[in-house]
């Protein structure tokens, strides 16, 4: 048990203290308040994108979150600009490799990436990590879209007293390519607003509440 602590806290101070494209530069801003829902955003040194953090609070379980992150083919409906999603490889019930294409607007091309997706739980506090990584050469380049190169975040459940699960997610990544600078400043603040807002809705739907797993504490 004592094990299972230590390796889960290690990975959550790594997930939530170091980034891909240098030393953190500024500390987070609150950008957002809106719904019930909190984003906030900070620079990272040589990194056009700004890294995001998104809070809220959901009255739901922890199952159901799992059981909607898990459904790809759900993923277009709340996940912010994605268009199609698939798990290509299944590791295990709590670690995947998940294949993701995303939305931009002309004249910007459309993004594919790669994802390597662990689950962890606390084993004292039953708090949810699921970090997630880009891995860029897994598969071959799809000439329709631009490979996002980098990417780091997760998301993490808590169980609160009053019966709801505090949500958080944050992700910093390295899009690829050339992108309008406007572009940029604006889907760092709308990609954890919307994803957050739609999660929200979407995991009410019974087939997430009822859903259940036996991995989980």
């Amino acid at each position: 048990m004592q094990l299972k602590v230590i390796s889960y806290f290690m990975i959550v101070v790594f997930f939530t203290n170091t980034t891909f494209a240098g030393e953190i530069t500024t500390a987070w801003e609150l950008v957002k308040d809106k719904n019930g829902i909190k984003v906030f955003t900070r620079e990272i040194a040589g990194s056009q994108l700004k890294e995001f953090k998104g809070i809220t609070q959901i009255k739901t379980s922890l199952e159901s979150l799992i059981a909607l992150y898990y459904d790809r083919a759900s993923s277009p409906q709340w996940i912010f600009a994605c268009e199609y999603s698939k798990v290509l490889k299944e590791i295990s019930l709590t670690e995947k490799y998940i294949y993701a294409e995303s939305w931009a607007p002309w004249p910007v091309s459309h993004r594919d990436i790669i994802i390597h997706s662990v689950l962890t739980q606390n084993p004292d506090t039953k708090e949810v990590l699921i970090t997630e990584v880009g891995i860029s050469d897994y598969i071959p380049e799809n000439s329709d879209f631009v490979r996002v190169p980098e990417m780091k975040g997760y998301y993490k459940f808590t169980l609160l007293n009053d019966g709801a699960v505090e949500v958080i997610y944050q992700s910093h990544s390295n899009p690829g390519g050339r992108l309008p600078k406007f572009l940029v400043n604006v889907a760092v603040v709308d990609n954890p607003f919307d994803t957050l807002s739609k999660m929200k809705e979407i995991v009410q739907k019974d087939k997430y509440q009822q859903a259940r797993f036996d991995f989980l504490k």
